[in-house]
């Protein structure tokens, strides 16, 4: 839940949230099913609640750090630490699984990525994440080689298009400036790759990536969960229900 949570605070009006507001916001996130949603025995709020408050009453956030007291109303309320808004935005990225996998799934993926530091040595053609570049920069080093082959898999006569709207850089700068750009996205977040990723073959990685423009691109990331490509309209802006 400590992902989550520190993504509900800085997305929250003033950064700051109270522990039942806090609630609140998980619950819309992260959708909760099944045995979470039965009453906790001798409480009046369901299981899921319940593991929520946890972060307070284990001192979760507090302990680590990721958090600051303060008053919001009267009630004690949590705002992001410099150290929590780094960490949240070292994982921005691999919260995009919030909201595309069932409720089930949802908790151990974010246990992976909690407990990333022990990320597996990747062969060169699978992407690297975790090589910081200039401290707590959260630009990642990727393997070129695996963007060299995955322009080549997806250009067609020369040409390599956004998936999402079928933009052209080559049309638009000129082959000259632009020959091969393009922006490769993950269509899994690179941080859930296991051990048995790194022995998949590299028609598996390729089937993960989808060349998009720019654009297209800062949109998909935008929002948490990222966004489908399929649910990205380029008609009036829109999303398609």
């Amino acid at each position: 839940m400590v992902l989550p949570a520190l993504s509900a605070i800085k997305s929250a009006e003033k950064a700051c949230l109270t522990m039942t507001e806090l609630v609140r916001a998980l619950r819309h996130t992260m959708v909760p099913t099944g045995k979470d949603l039965e009453p906790s025995k001798g409480r009046r709020d369901d299981r899921f609640s319940q593991k929520v408050r946890n972060l307070e009453s284990h001192r979760t956030l507090k302990r680590s750090g990721y958090v600051e007291m303060m008053k919001k109303g009267g009630d004690p309320a949590y705002s992001l630490s410099k150290k929590g808004a780094e960490y949240l935005d070292l994982h921005q990225e691999s919260l995009s699984i919030i909201g595309e996998f069932p409720y089930d799934e949802k908790g151990s993926s974010l246990a992976a990525i909690h407990n990333s530091a022990s990320a597996f040595i990747l062969p060169e053609y699978m992407p690297q994440e975790g090589l910081r570049k200039g401290g707590i920069s959260t630009r990642m080093t990727r393997s070129s080689k695996l963007r060299d082959i995955a322009i080549d898999y997806f250009s067609v006569n020369g040409r390599i298009d956004c998936k999402v709207c079928a933009f052209n850089f080559d049309d638009t700068y000129g082959k000259r400036l632009s020959d091969g750009f393009i922006e490769i996205h993950h269509l899994r977040p690179i941080c859930l790759y296991t051990k048995e990723d790194i022995d998949a073959t590299l028609d598996t990685q390729l089937e993960n990536l989808a060349p998009v423009c720019s654009n297209c691109h800062s949109i998909i990331h935008r929002k948490i969960p990222q966004l489908p490509l399929e649910k990205i309209s380029i008609n009036r802006g829109s999303l398609r229900a």
